[in-house]
């Protein structure tokens, strides 16, 4: 009877199968038979059917967030509503319905912006597989609230979306790049859910792998239609529509027909692990059982073993409050005895120990030096230890100090290598005894030896806590050793930094030295140009002098006459007022850096030396192709060019040109305001070219040149204004660069 009912149902299942897949096929070709006659049918059918499933799928992940464990499902079912939304707006704005007439890019945006949203969902969706925490769904469908309400406003508001399609000549360079982009992303979903195949069933692995190729397929297609009516167009349609159909096959149907497929699969591995967690559970009973059997028995044992334990953690404890109290006596030391005999007492008094003893290696001999001690120390008066290979250097204490690390004995009246001490350790108690190497800068130096009184004193945990003690003495040992050498350094830092502070101070004198002579030098300049400033003003004066005596005598000394003569000498004696302010503002030093415009610091340096300059026929000319406004000292910056133009002017007297020429050219480059200073004086000679720069260097000859004036322009530029002063040699004279 079972037999007859399977094969029953088996028919039925295969007459259901072949029957979806007659009306899957009559609906494809019902599809495109709506193409002859309206393809705008076409394109609305496949697309509400793409919104119906979104729409569909969206429902039934709500409504089964506290079933659904799997955190993509949730991330993928709540996007499928804002999928369908920007896709039941692509088919309302398509060409040819007559809804949105005022712009004709709506539908190509739309389909962007829904394809787009779905392959960056599908990707984000895999990095929640491997959470155990459960996802947010009430914040992730806010956020596709937001992201979906700025798509829309873009495209239909702003209208800030890119153009993706243009009648009559097809697809916009940003169309196609982004379908690319989009199928790009959807290779990268592709290879990652091959590596996440573990989280979905077979069926539900190939339906998504389906869907995702479809998809690729349907976007490579819209990738090359001209026209949103040709055979691209309807190809890509078609794919989609094969896509949703994987996705509903994927979610829907298997969410119907087999439920635990995609919703329980977590709550049934769940099961299966509680089941083999159980199985577990009860094979540890059974091994816990047998255990327990054999526990009685050892549990006899320990109870016998009970006292020497307590005994030994008592030890333990001992040699704990040892450590405790020289590490806390260690942060005090202030000198090696102190620390040895400390670390000897406390040993002996909180340790138990009959004796303690700290010693050092005698280089020459061997023989070991006793630095502190404490306990019986009567025993080390008639015995000799050395770290040499005799009888005396084979007990523990040698033998420590030989390996650089320790030696236990535990049995020291009958041990063969305490030989020589047995008749000394029975006079005062002494069962077992441990040395421990102690290490200065990684050398063995010595070593502590610990007494106790009965046999078997020491075990495994105690040789840990030893070796703690041996390496507490030897930090101390190089802490010191490093304090030490620390305030060697610092006394000799402290030498180095006072001769060094003098050599600065000896060094700003100099330079102060060098300032001053510059300041005589440049006051030097300036009453020479003074003086050429003044000269034409006084020789004025005088002849309108003598022309008062010559009107006088002649009796045409009138009213009018002497009112013209006070206003012409006013303005001369004004003139040369003016040119004493100027140079009184030359020399005012400059307190703090200040905004100022370069071209109008160059023209009041410039007209401070102009009639010198025109005295000598050499032409000064100012070139600006901007005009730009630095922060510094515009006072030394003046001094800088003036210096510049006095070094100028002695190259003309040199060499004489027919026609001297300075030019001042103000320009930007690079970010950087440039002043350049050239002249056609002959220039600097080459092998003094990188010697200019350097103090008390001239090439005008002790009796005429300082030689600080170009180092002090270079200390203005580079150091005041944090610029650049650099020259070079062009075809007819020299050529200053200032960078600021």
């Amino acid at each position: 009877m079972n037999q007859v009912t399977h094969a029953i149902f088996e028919r039925s299942s295969r007459h259901a199968t072949m029957m979806y897949w007659l009306t899957i096929c009559a609906i494809v070709v019902g599809l495109y038979l709506t193409t002859k006659v309206n393809y705008l049918l076409f394109h609305t059918l496949v697309e509400l059917f793409s919104v119906v499933i979104a729409c569909t799928v969206f429902v039934v992940t709500w409504h089964s967030l506290k079933y659904i464990h799997n955190q993509y499902l949730i991330m993928v079912g709540i996007s499928c509503l804002f999928i369908g939304v920007l896709d039941l707006l692509h088919t309302i704005a398509y060409r040819g319905m007559p809804i949105f007439t005022d712009y004709d890019y709506y539908a190509n945006q739309l389909w962007i912006a829904a394809r787009a949203l779905e392959s960056v969902t599908l990707i984000i969706s895999f990095a929640l597989l491997l959470r155990t925490r459960k996802v947010n769904a009430g914040l992730i469908f806010v956020s596709y609230v937001i992201v979906t309400a700025l798509l829309i406003s873009s495209i239909f508001y702003w209208k800030i979306f890119p153009v993706c399609f243009v009648a009559g000549k097809g697809l916009t360079d940003f169309k196609v790049y982004s379908e690319y982009a989009i199928c790009l992303i959807l290779v990268a979903c592709i290879l990652l859910l091959g590596k996440k195949r573990a989280h979905f069933s077979d069926r539900i692995y190939k339906l998504l792998l389906l869907s995702l190729l479809y998809t690729i397929i349907s976007e490579l297609a819209f990738t090359f239609y001209i026209d949103n009516y040709d055979i691209s167009n309807l190809v890509g349609h078609y794919f989609k529509l094969f896509s949703f159909l994987m996705v509903y096959h994927a979610i829907i149907a298997t969410g119907i027909d087999a439920p635990l497929e995609v919703i329980f699969k977590e709550i049934v591995k769940v099961n299966e692990d509680l089941q083999a967690q159980g199985e577990k559970l009860e094979q540890r009973i059974e091994e816990r059982t047998s255990a327990l059997a054999q526990a009685v028995t050892v549990l006899e044992e320990e109870i016998h073993e009970r006292q020497k334990a307590e005994l030994n953690i008592q030890r333990l404890n001992r040699l704990y409050a040892v450590l405790g109290e020289t590490n806390h006596t260690m942060v005090k030391i202030i000198n090696r005895d102190s620390l040895f005999s400390d670390f000897c007492r406390i040993a002996v008094e909180s340790g138990g120990f009959v004796l303690a003893w700290i010693g050092f290696m005698d280089g020459q001999s061997g023989g070991l030096n006793v630095v502190a001690s404490s306990g019986a120390t009567a025993y080390l008066n008639d015995i000799r230890i050395t770290a040499n290979k005799e009888p005396e250097g084979e007990g523990p204490t040698g033998s420590a100090i030989r390996e650089g690390t320790y030696y236990i004995c535990n049995d020291f009246q009958n041990d063969p290598c305490t030989l020589p001490w047995h008749e000394q350790g029975r006079k005062y108690g002494i069962g077992a005894s441990a040395s421990i190497a102690i290490k200065e800068n990684d050398q063995v130096v010595g070593a502590l030896t610990l007494y106790g009184a009965e046999k078997n004193y020491f075990d495994v945990q105690h040789v840990e806590l030893l070796l703690q003690m041996g390496m507490d003495i030897s930090f101390a040992l190089d802490s010191l050793s490093r304090e030490n050498s620390r305030k060697v350094a610092e006394k000799a830092l402290y030498e180095e930094t006072t001769e060094r502070l003098k050599a600065v101070e000896a060094l700003r004198e100099k330079e102060q030295l060098l300032i001053q002579q510059n300041r005589l030098a440049s006051l030097g300049e300036m009453i020479n140009n003074i003086a050429h400033q003044w000269r034409q003003p006084l020789n004025t004066l005088g002849i309108i002098i003598q022309q008062m005596q010559l009107y006088y005598d002649r009796g045409a000394f009138t009213e009018e006459y002497l009112e013209k003569v006070i206003q012409k000498s006013m303005g001369q004696i004004n003139h040369m007022s003016q040119t004493i302010e100027d140079f009184r503002s030359f020399f005012r030093p400059d307190k703090e850096m200040t905004e100022f415009d370069i071209r109008d610091v160059i023209e009041r340096t410039v007209s401070l030396v102009a009639d010198n300059f025109n005295n000598q026929h050499i032409r000064v000319e100012i070139q600006s192709r901007v005009n730009p406004v630095i922060v510094g000292f515009p006072n030394e910056f003046s001094q800088v060019l003036l210096n510049i133009l006095m070094n100028a002017r002695d190259a003309f007297v040199v060499h004489c040109p027919a026609h001297g020429r300075i030019v001042i050219a103000i320009d930007t480059v690079a970010g950087k305001n440039v002043v350049t200073i050239s002249d056609n004086a002959g220039g600097i000679p080459p092998h003094l070219v990188d010697r200019i720069f350097e103090p008390y260097f001239t090439t005008k000859g002790p009796d005429k040149g300082t030689g600080i004036g170009l180092f002090m322009a270079k200390s203005i530029i580079e150091k005041s204004m944090n610029g650049l002063l650099s020259v070079r040699n062009t075809g007819e004279g020299a050529e200053f660069r200032i960078e600021v």
